[in-house]
Formats: C-alpha cells, sequence, structure tokens
C-alpha cells in the first residue's frame, strides 16, 4: 500500500483523535522522554551541599593555633583597661611594663562566652583599671597578643582561660 502525503496527514490526526490518553502516541509520534522530577530535586540538593561546604572551609581555619608558641607561657602583672565579653572569644586588654619599665598595651583572648560562664567567668569578673596578674600563651611573632592560661582577679580569684593548656602549667 502507498501513502500519499494527505492520507499520511489524515492517518497521523485520527491516531490521535482516537488516543485517549495524551501520553498515547502512534508510531509517527513516539512517546516523550520524561523527567525524573526527583533527580533534578537531589542534582539540586548535591549542588547546595558541596557550594557550602567549599564556602565553609574558612570557618575552620579560624580556630587554628599556629599563631600561639605553646611552648613559651609568661605571667604578666598589668592594668585592666578593657574587657570584652562576647563572641566568637572574649578579650582582655591590660596594660603591663616590659623589663625597661616601658607601659606595653597587651591583648589576650580566651574562649566564648558560653564556655566562660561555665569556667566561673561573669561579664563582671574583670573591670577597668583592676590590677591582674595574667598568664598567657605568647605569639610566635613576639607582640604584645596571648591566650589566656589563667588570671588572678584582685580579690585572688584564679579564673581558668582556657579547656585544656598546651603547656603544662606546673612546668612554668
Amino acid at each position: 500500500m502507498h501513502l500519499t502525503v494527505t492520507k499520511a496527514d489524515f492517518r497521523i490526526a485520527l491516531s490521535l483523535e482516537e488516543a485517549s490518553d495524551p501520553t498515547e502516541r502512534s508510531e509517527f509520534y513516539p512517546r516523550k522522554r520524561e523527567r525524573c522530577p526527583l533527580k533534578g530535586k537531589v542534582l539540586t540538593v548535591l549542588a547546595l551541599g558541596i557550594g557550602i561546604s567549599i564556602l565553609s572551609l574558612p570557618l575552620w581555619a579560624h580556630h587554628g593555633n599556629a599563631a600561639y608558641d605553646a611552648t613559651k607561657q609568661i605571667n604578666l602583672k598589668g592594668t585592666v583597661t578593657q574587657f570584652i565579653w562576647a563572641n566568637p572569644h572574649c578579650v582582655v586588654l591590660f596594660d603591663a611594663t616590659d623589663e625597661s619599665g616601658q607601659a606595653v598595651h597587651w591583648m589576650a583572648e580566651t574562649e566564648n562566652p558560653t564556655t566562660m560562664t561555665n569556667m566561673g567567668w561573669l561579664k563582671s569578673s574583670l573591670k577597668p583599671g583592676d590590677a591582674i596578674t595574667i598568664r598567657v600563651i605568647t605569639v610566635k611573632n613576639g607582640k604584645p597578643i596571648g591566650r589566656i592560661v589563667w588570671v588572678e582577679t584582685p580579690s585572688g580569684q584564679k579564673l581558668p582561660g582556657r579547656l585544656l593548656p598546651t603547656v603544662d602549667d606546673a612546668k612554668q
């Protein structure tokens, strides 16, 4: 049997009309491939997960102790100039004198306020003008910056500054 173009068109139109389900097609119009909606969602979630992981890598770098010389702890006597009770770390700013008698402005950090509260600290533990004795782990570059091991308040209370000092307190 030989079909002409008009007969072929008529046959196609007739087969499409007869199909009650619009997804049914004749041999001239094969079924369309349908996309799986779950596949797109899985790929989107995967891409977002990878993106967030990559963007959060710098946050891990924040908690390094590479700047500190874990083998060198020093005791200082000084006067508190400011006590910052804030996330991510509480900070004590204080003035101490060096070997030549010159005033040196120190900055010493410790843990976050929640951890500090659990270790006995209060927002009011240190006030500007308080005379303190403090032990710090110094930084490698020699600047007046440190990580608090402990602070002795004017009342004689000794407050820990780190959960686990890297050098045993008894050795220094």
